[in-house]
């Protein structure tokens, strides 16, 4: 989607992409910028080519970094003849700009990427409070840790299990992400921090829980990388 925007020949960016044509975050920053600046007010369809979108459906939208999710609401907000439908699940995400406890005090940052639809004028917002696929322990944890690492900030309101008291599932788990094709290093540092922040504000919402009564699984194509990041930060609670 990206590319095809930028590829439009009265941008002139050709040899600006023959530059940038693997950077494919540069690519998205600087699409954003000329979205901003209304240089570009619509998004273009691939096939058939240089016909305007009148519809954009986006699933998972909790994954979209900040900059995807600006294009596409800046988008909707001046283009009046673009319908926009997003879905996603506010106590769901992977990447850390999405929790960014430093920069939380500041506007547009640490916020969820579905936040920032709130420039959208007309905007109609539909929340479901009900989880029909988690158990209720799965569902209470994510409740306490998530809610609690956006600080009330976007009044995500607490989700209930549609199937609470499931044999043999009393205890709070979590379900693992594949690797974010980030480099094996990268990923393995986003996803210790991740599990950093989800001890620590769980053992806020929960003081009696200790340490020691947090088990940590990872895949085994973490090949060690993510317990070494782990070991480093969470040293101190051990020592």
């Amino acid at each position: 989607m990206v590319n095809t925007q930028l590829l439009h020949p009265k941008l002139g960016l050709r040899v600006w992409l023959q530059q940038y044509g693997d950077a494919y975050s540069r690519k998205a920053e600087r699409l954003c910028e000329l979205v901003r600046s209304r240089e570009v007010t619509q998004l273009m369809m691939q096939f058939p080519k240089g016909t305007p979108a009148g519809m954009v459906l986006v699933d998972e939208m909790q994954d979209f970094n900040s900059t995807r999710v600006e294009i596409i609401a800046h988008l909707a907000a001046t283009n009046p003849q673009l319908k926009v439908v997003a879905c996603g699940d506010a106590l769901q995400s992977v990447f850390p700009d999405v929790i960014n406890e430093e920069d939380a005090h500041l506007p547009g940052q640490g916020s969820h990427a579905l936040s920032t639809w709130d420039m959208v004028p007309d905007m109609q917002h539909f929340s479901m409070d009900v989880c029909r696929r988690c158990p209720d322990p799965h569902v209470r944890f994510v409740n306490a840790t998530m809610r609690s690492m956006h600080g009330g900030k976007h009044c995500i309101q607490p989700m209930k299990s549609s199937h609470p008291g499931v044999p043999g599932m009393s205890e709070p788990f979590l379900f693992v992400h594949p690797d974010l094709r980030l480099g094996t290093n990268h990923a393995a540092s986003i996803t210790a921090e991740q599990v950093c922040l989800i001890i620590s504000h769980f053992r806020k919402a929960d003081p009696s829980l200790a340490p020691e009564d947090v088990a940590i699984i990872a895949l085994s194509t973490n090949k060690n990388a993510v317990f070494h990041h782990l070991i480093n930060k969470l040293a101190h609670l051990y020592a």
